[in-house]
């Protein structure tokens, strides 16, 4: 899923941590975590999850109709690109904030 989009050489070594984030994106677990976040986050918030996870989604039969049935579930049928850029902002400053890196 995640190796359609980029080619990765070898050398990293990255083939299995990209499936074990491939099995995340799939599992219950994972969809029950966002529609939480999103259900509890501001309205930045769901539009910043919106544009994420349509790049998910991008290109990948599998994903898309869960993300359909998702997006009808959480009520979001698209997001504002100016929300959506505050809210990857705010991720980045508190990645910052919290490990003292720039991302």
């Amino acid at each position: 899923m995640l190796l359609d989009e980029v080619v990765i050489p070898p050398f990293y070594s990255l083939d299995e941590s990209i499936k074990e984030v491939e099995n995340i994106i799939i599992s219950d677990e994972f969809w029950s975590c966002i529609e939480k976040e999103i259900n509890s986050g501001s309205e930045i918030a769901r539009h910043g999850i919106y544009k994420i996870l349509k790049s998910i989604g991008k290109n990948r039969k599998s994903l898309q109709n869960k993300l359909s049935d998702f997006f009808k579930k959480v009520a979001v049928k698209e997001y504002d690109k100016n929300l959506a850029e505050l809210y990857f902002r705010n991720l980045k400053e508190e990645y910052n904030s919290n490990y003292g890196t720039q991302l």
